[in-house]
């Protein structure tokens, strides 16, 4: 048999699907890590702006090559779940909020005032929510997601700390500022540690013995983040979800695993203590932090 001929009986159409969903995967995996470190600092809008404009790109290119890679296997088999279904019916009453709404223009697009707020950046984010569901099946895409995303957190919330101590790595005036993060306010950055945690147990969870003990150092980190910037609404989110996270691990797996129960009571412990007595302590170790910054 000659190479033409064995070129020729190739089942192309398979190699073409595979090569289309790996491509996705990748720019899917790209938006998860890229979004939270982004910016530019050569516009005025340095990090709501060209975090959209980022994700619109992305999320564009992904959709071309699933829906590529859904015509190569014979078109697309829809079965919507009960979260699909609320994700539509959510972006629905926003796109009739935001057709009736006094400023539609503010509204559609989010400028002049709240990019993160508009109707185009919730369509995109739906968008991506239909992605990832698409492309990361299973048990090993669904770690391989949330690897990328908390890598990408983990960095965002370290930047934060080196800003925090006066510490600027990068050489730009905007920069230069320890209220300065890639997530947005020092608020954002605490909600999003909170929301971090119960992530890094996660994926402890599924992690060989290195990579377990990098994510203990990480874990550790990202607290450390959230008690320097101590908003208590953020250590209220971490609250809820260690409550959650120990009811699952109690009633769900049957304490089996000791981390679902140990590591849910340690952090609610802390969340309780910080918020309560966020006023005498940390406050004055960010003044002093603030103080240090400002010289």
């Amino acid at each position: 048999m000659s190479v033409t001929e064995n070129l020729n009986q190739r089942p192309i159409g398979k190699f073409n699907f595979v090569s289309w969903e790996i491509l996705g995967k990748i720019v899917i995996c790209l938006i998860i890590f890229l979004i939270p470190l982004f910016f530019l600092p050569w516009t005025s809008n340095y990090l709501e702006l060209n975090k959209q404009v980022l994700l619109s790109v992305l999320v564009f290119l992904a959709s071309v090559f699933i829906s590529v890679k859904y015509l190569s296997s014979g078109g697309l088999k829809l079965k919507p779940t009960i979260i699909d279904t609320s994700v539509i019916t959510l972006v629905i009453v926003y796109g009739l909020s935001a057709a009736f709404s006094v400023s539609r223009y503010n509204s559609f697009w989010g400028w002049p005032s709240s990019i993160a707020d508009s109707f185009t950046t919730l369509i995109l984010l739906v968008l991506l929510y239909f992605l990832v569901v698409k492309f990361f099946h299973g048990k090993k895409n669904a770690v391989l997601f949330l690897s990328y995303l908390a890598a990408s957190g983990f960095l965002a919330v370290l930047f934060n700390i080196l800003q925090l101590f006066g510490n600027f790595i990068f050489p730009w005036d905007i920069t230069k500022t320890i209220t300065f993060n890639t997530i947005g306010t020092p608020y954002s950055v605490a909600i999003f540690s909170a929301v971090l945690l119960p992530l890094i147990i996660t994926l402890i969870l599924q992690a060989t013995k290195i990579i377990r003990w990098l994510l203990y150092a990480a874990g550790l980190i990202i607290l450390l983040g959230l008690v320097m910037i101590n908003f208590a609404f953020a250590w209220i989110v971490l609250a809820i979800e260690m409550l959650l996270m120990f009811f699952i691990g109690m009633y769900v797996f049957g304490a089996k695993n000791r981390l679902l129960v140990v590591a849910p009571v340690v952090l609610l412990s802390v969340a309780i203590f910080f918020a309560w007595n966020r006023t005498r302590y940390v406050h004055v170790q960010l003044c002093q932090i603030q103080t240090v910054g400002n010289q």
